[in-house]
């Protein structure tokens, strides 16, 4: 059994888990000590609420460590969009587009 102790209460649990979820924080079994077969500590107000901002702290570098960067997708798209573009001008086959697009211009006028 765990034990924690506070300043308005005894807290209790069987196991470490869920303890932490109910200060909402993440605890350490190296905060613990051993009383015969038991784990007892005794926290604060602010020991508490280091407990919880080690939570968040640890949550926010394992988000971080999953993020995926865009950037190398987005540069890899506009070079491939600028290969394509110069395909098309090398192989003149912009020129017929923009003639095709003139036509297209012109009958459209005259309609």
């Amino acid at each position: 059994m765990y034990f924690v102790i506070t300043d308005s209460k005894i807290h209790y649990a069987k196991n470490l888990k869920s303890l932490s979820r109910t200060f909402q924080g993440k605890l350490d079994p190296d905060e613990f000590h051993a009383v015969g077969s038991d784990f007892v500590v005794k926290l604060s107000n602010d020991d508490l609420d280091f407990i919880r901002d080690k939570k968040k702290l640890s949550a926010i570098l394992f988000g971080n460590f999953f993020r995926k960067d865009k950037t190398v997708m987005w540069i890899t798209l506009a070079i491939l969009f600028l290969m394509l573009v110069l395909f098309v001008q090398v192989n003149g086959i912009g020129s017929a587009v923009t003639e095709l697009g003139a036509a297209i211009g012109e009958l459209q006028g005259s309609v």
